[in-house]
């Protein structure tokens, strides 16, 4: 239901989970799987483990085997067997992936639009399914601020002495925007400090 390689997927790679059914109040794109064979699962390691400790609680094998032993993800030796671990219509499963090779053949993905260099069969058994969700990796908003990086009240007007910069009210807001929001910082606090020196000194 969408291309996993969109410009930048610490955010944009997520927003297509966020659809909900009102209906059954639900969120139908969720699990989702990821499917590869044989082949997929030589080529590179299908996932890292992302977390503050000091030592890592697992390191990500390259050929995958280790999380195939772990359950992470799943192994079969039929597209259909593999739909009937995932909880999948069979049929549905062949269709996809029948769709899918000849969007490799042919190296155009009309349904998405994926690069083709990242485009590769699933044709070789055994086969693999991995749950996927989206993860929230950051937040965004904060207090509303002016041009002089000032934060203003709920009517617009200026909190004397408060100042806010980067991330924290961030104009990128509405998207996670990586570097942009280091420049930001930089250019919000230069703002902020230029506009502070230049206060007036309220008499105590």
């Amino acid at each position: 239901f969408m291309d996993e390689y969109p410009p930048y997927p610490g955010d944009s790679g997520a927003r297509p989970f966020d659809v909900f059914d009102f209906g059954t109040q639900s969120f139908p794109r969720k699990p989702a799987f990821m499917i590869f064979d044989e082949n997929g699962r030589k080529m590179y390691p299908m996932g890292r483990v992302v977390h503050n400790d000091p030592h890592p609680r697992h390191e990500w094998s390259a050929d995958n085997l280790t999380e195939v032993e772990m359950g992470i993800f799943q192994k079969a030796d039929t597209l259909e067997d593999l739909a009937r671990l995932t909880g999948t219509p069979p049929e549905t499963l062949r269709e996809t992936v029948a769709a899918w090779n000849a969007a490799c053949e042919t190296g155009t993905d009309t349904a998405f639009n994926r690069q083709p260099d990242t485009m590769r069969p699933i044709d070789t058994p055994p086969f693999y399914a991995g749950e996927v969700q989206p993860v929230v990796i950051n937040t965004q908003g904060g207090p509303r601020r002016n041009v002089h990086q000032q934060v203003v009240d709920p009517f617009g007007d200026p909190i004397p002495g408060l100042y806010a910069a980067g991330e924290l009210g961030s104009i990128f807001g509405h998207v996670y925007m990586s570097g942009g929001n280091l420049t930001e910082c930089l250019v919000g606090g230069w703002t902020a400090a230029r506009h502070a020196l230049g206060r007036q000194k309220v008499p105590s």
